[in-house]
């Protein structure tokens, strides 16, 4: 499922003046200050297609996904074993996959689970 598949089908759920998004960051390992909010975040694919549903509450979105620029051990162990047993990539490509994701994310506190319900085909499904 594309961002723009779950946004359209979604609509309802959102609360459009209580977002800030979604802002488009670009790949993870770029600049991540637009950032500066806690909130739900998505990991995109090339296509468009969400691979995966974060959320960071109690720091901001940016320390987050600053986490997933790191080698595993250190904050991306989680997304990394996920994405594999998703089979989206495989362990000799899991780091260099999840730099090449890119990143959307809104100042919202409480869609994290009901997006992931909503979402097919993302990787954090198989543990919902």
């Amino acid at each position: 499922m594309t961002i723009n598949e779950l946004w359209e089908k979604n609509k309802n759920l959102f609360k459009i003046k209580d977002l800030k998004g979604p802002v488009v960051l670009g790949l993870i390992k770029e600049d991540t200050k637009v950032f500066k909010f806690p909130g739900v975040y998505f990991l995109v694919d090339e296509n468009e297609k969400i691979v995966y549903i974060g959320s960071s509450y109690v720091r901001t979105v940016r320390i987050r996904v600053m986490q997933y620029q790191q080698k595993r051990g250190t904050g991306n162990d989680d997304l990394y074993c996920d994405l594999i047993n998703a089979k989206f990539t495989d362990e000799a490509n899991a780091e260099s996959y999840i730099k090449k994701l890119k990143v959307y994310a809104y100042e919202d506190r409480s869609l994290e689970y009901k997006l992931i319900e909503l979402a097919e085909g993302i990787a954090n499904s198989i543990i919902v």
